[in-house]
């Protein structure tokens, strides 16, 4: 008998224990399920809440005008001053004349004065030089950039200034490619529909005409 009674606990413990596990194991897949469901959801409430992919292509480039008009400004009144600078230096340039030799009987006196003045002619004629080069390189870099790194400044400009558009026209260039090719697909219809529609007119008046 008290065998009997010891198996028949064990057997409750046994039935209790694999209750116990069904219902863990229901509640984790309830709540599986749920949490799928919630993620069903977000997704639909951001595709709602994503704004048209035209639309945000639009604004980004707006903005990446407005930043390239900036960086062209920028870029004027760099090379205004690099040639400010190149106008001062050809003056100095101009201005920086060679000291005559001396002549007559007092030449041979005269000569180390003017050999320290030729001396000191050429190394101005020189740095005065070096100088203009440098200027005129770095003007024609200016100038260079200006020309074909432009857009890519002006975009980087307009993505430190709006981080989260530029993140969210990179992670949708796909989809606005797509929007492009459908716009442009809808005007050439709409192209073909308008002048379809005027040889219709024409051929209905020349018709007209003719009775």
């Amino acid at each position: 008998r008290v065998e009997a009674e010891r198996r028949e606990l064990e057997r409750q413990r046994i039935e209790r224990e694999r209750e116990r596990v069904e219902a863990e194991r229901r509640e984790r897949e309830r709540q599986r399920i749920e949490r799928e469901r919630e993620r069903i959801e977000a997704e639909r409430r951001e595709r709602e809440r994503r704004r048209p992919a035209l639309e945000i292509a639009d604004e980004w480039a707006r903005l990446v005008a407005a930043a390239r008009r900036q960086v062209e400004a920028q870029a004027a009144r760099a090379v205004a001053a690099l040639r400010r600078h190149l106008d001062t230096n050809w003056r100095q340039r101009n201005e920086n004349h060679a000291p005559v030799p001396p002549t007559g009987l007092f030449a041979v006196f005269q000569r180390p004065a003017y050999e320290v003045d030729l001396a000191k002619y050429e190394r101005r004629r020189q740095r005065l030089e070096a100088r203009q080069a440098a200027l005129l390189r770095r003007m024609r870099f200016v100038e260079q950039c200006r020309r074909e790194a432009g857009e890519r400044l002006a975009e980087a400009r307009a993505a430190r200034a709006h981080p989260q558009l530029a993140a969210e026209i990179r992670a949708r260039a796909s989809e606005i490619e797509r929007a492009r090719k459908i716009q442009q697909q809808q005007q050439r219809d709409r192209q073909q529909q308008e002048r379809a529609k005027t040889r219709k007119i024409e051929r209905d008046n020349s018709q007209g005409i003719g009775l």
